[in-house]
C-alpha cells in the first residue's frame, strides 16, 4: 500500500475519533439539561477515555457530579482541571463551593485568600466579602470590599454593601463618605439616592434638600424626585414649597388622591377656603368614593366663607353617615343658634354630648346650653350648667367666650366662622333685664 494512501487513513481516523468525543460531549451537555445526570455522567466519562487532557470535559464532569452532590468526586474532576490548564479565578472560586459543599470552612476561606493574595482578583474579593460578612466577620469583610472597589471604583453594588455595613456598625461618617467618594468619582444616581437615605436617617434634611436638587438635574426633574422634595421640606416645617411642588405633582397626575390631601389640608390650614373648596370639589368629582374623606374640610371651609347654605347640605351629608361624631352635631348645634332655633340645637348638643368620647368639646358644649337657658330666660338651668364646667363665672368664662352687656330687651348669642383666624368666635350679649336679675336674684355680676 503506498504511502499517500496510509497516510490519508491516518487522517481519517483520527477525525472520526475527534468527532466521537465531541459528540459524546454534546451528548453529555444534552443528557445535564435534560436532568438525565447518569447518562450525562457516563457520556462524559467515554469522552475522558478517549482524550484525558481535554479539561472542558472534566469540567463537565465536574458540573454533574456537582449536582449529584457527590462533592468530593467533583473536587476531585476539578483538580484535573488545574492541573491542565492552572488555577483561574472561576476555579478558585468552584473549588472553595465545593470545599463549603464538604463542611471544610476554613480551607475554602483559605484557598480564596491564598489566590488572592498573588492574583487580585475582583471576583475572588467579592467572594471572600460575602463570606465574611455572612460569618459576622464584619472587619474583614469591609477590607475584602474595599479591595473590590481598588480594584473597580465603578462596582456601585459593592460599594453601597459597604457602606450599608459600615452605617449598621455606627461607622456612619465613614460610610457617607464612602458614597460621596463614589459620586465624586462617577457621578452615579443610585449612590445620590444611599446619600439622601443616610442623611434622612440622620435627619440632616438641609442637605437631603442639595442631594435632591442635584437628583432633580440629573434626571430632568423626574417626579418622584420632587415627591420626595416635598415630603422633606413637610419635615423641615416649610409647608408653604412643599404645597407648591405638590401642585406642581398636581398637574403632572391629575386626580392623585395623596397631593389632593396635602395640598387641601395645606390651603385649609392657612385659610385659603375658596382653593381648599375648589380643590375638595375637584377631587371627588375624579374619584366619587373619597368625598367623605374631603367632606368636613368642604362644610367647614363654606362656613368660613360665609356661604351657610351650601356648607349645611355638606354637613348634613356627612352626618347622615356619621351620625355620632360629636365635632359635626356641635357645628351643626351651632348654625341652628345663628338660625335662632334654640329648641332644635339643644336637642343636637344632646347628640354632641353623648358622642363626645374624649371629652372633646364638654366644656363648650356646656357653656353653649348654659347660654341657650339664658335666652329662654331659665336662669337656675345657665348657672346650674356653667357649674358643670367648674369654670369661674367672672374669670375663667372670658377667656374661651366673650361676653357683654347689651340694652336691647333680650340677650342674644352671636356666633361667628373668623375666615382671618380660622376660629368659631361665640360672645353672648346679656341685655339689661337679664343682667339685673342675674344681679339681684343670684349674685352674679360681670
Amino acid at each position: 500500500m503506498n504511502r499517500f494512501l496510509l497516510s490519508l487513513l491516518f487522517i481519517v481516523a483520527c477525525n472520526c475519533f475527534i468527532l466521537g468525543q465531541t459528540d459524546l460531549y454534546k451528548e453529555s451537555k444534552d443528557y445535564f439539561k435534560e436532568h438525565r445526570y447518569n447518562d450525562a455522567l457516563s457520556s462524559i466519562n467515554k469522552a475522558i477515555e478517549r482524550d484525558s487532557l481535554n479539561s472542558k470535559f472534566f469540567l463537565q464532569k465536574t458540573n454533574i457530579l456537582y449536582v449529584k452532590k457527590q462533592y468530593s468526586k467533583a473536587l476531585v474532576a476539578l483538580n484535573k482541571v488545574n492541573n491542565l490548564h492552572g488555577e483561574t479565578e472561576e476555579s478558585v472560586l468552584y473549588r472553595s463551593i465545593l470545599l463549603d459543599s464538604l463542611g471544610e470552612k476554613e480551607e475554602s476561606l483559605a484557598s480564596l485568600i491564598v489566590y488572592n493574595d498573588y492574583n487580585p482578583s475582583k471576583l475572588v474579593s467579592q467572594q471572600l466579602a460575602t463570606t465574611f460578612f455572612s460569618l459576622k466577620m464584619y472587619d474583614e469583610s469591609i477590607e475584602y470590599y474595599k479591595k473590590i472597589l481598588d480594584l473597580s471604583s465603578d462596582d456601585f453594588e459593592a460599594r453601597i454593601d459597604l457602606s450599608n455595613i459600615l452605617y449598621a456598625l455606627d461607622r456612619k461618617e465613614e460610610a457617607i463618605k464612602n458614597i460621596q467618594e463614589g459620586i465624586r468619582l462617577h457621578n452615579n444616581l443610585e449612590l445620590r439616592l444611599y446619600l439622601l437615605h443616610y442623611y434622612e436617617e440622620e435627619e440632616e434634611y438641609l442637605k437631603c434638600l442639595d442631594v435632591i436638587d442635584k437628583l432633580i438635574d440629573i434626571d430632568e426633574g423626574k417626579l418622584e424626585f420632587i415627591e420626595l422634595r416635598a415630603k422633606i421640606y413637610e419635615k423641615l416645617g416649610n409647608l408653604k414649597k412643599a404645597h407648591k411642588d405638590y401642585l406642581f405633582l398636581l398637574n403632572k397626575s391629575l386626580c392623585n388622591m395623596e397631593y389632593y390631601s396635602r395640598i387641601i389640608q395645606y390651603q385649609y390650614d392657612n385659610r385659603v377656603y375658596e382653593k381648599a373648596i375648589e380643590n375638595s370639589l375637584n377631587v371627588i368629582k375624579c374619584n366619587p368614593d373619597s368625598e367623605q374623606a374631603f367632606i368636613e374640610t368642604l362644610y367647614t371651609s363654606y362656613f368660613f366663607q360665609k356661604d351657610f347654605e351650601k356648607g349645611k347640605i355638606f354637613l348634613n351629608k356627612y352626618l347622615s353617615a356619621n351620625p355620632k361624631n360629636s365635632n359635626a352635631n356641635y357645628i351643626k348645634a351651632l348654625i341652628l343658634v345663628k338660625e335662632e332655633n334654640l329648641d332644635q340645637s339643644l336637642k343636637i348638643l344632646d347628640i354632641a354630648k353623648s358622642t363626645d368620647e374624649n371629652n372633646e368639646n364638654e366644656t363648650y358644649i356646656t357653656v353653649l346650653k348654659s347660654f341657650i337657658s339664658l335666652i329662654k330666660r331659665d336662669y337656675s338651668t345657665f348657672l346650674n350648667l356653667l357649674a358643670e364646667t367648674k369654670l369661674d363665672i367672672t374669670q375663667d368664662l372670658g377667656k374661651i367666650v366673650s361676653i357683654s352687656k347689651n340694652k336691647e330687651e333680650k340677650s342674644n348669642i352671636d356666633v361667628v366662622f373668623n375666615a382671618n383666624s380660622g376660629e368659631i368666635n361665640i360672645s353672648l350679649s346679656i341685655s339689661q333685664h337679664d343682667y339685673s336679675i342675674l344681679k339681684k336674684d343670684y349674685n352674679i355680676s360681670w
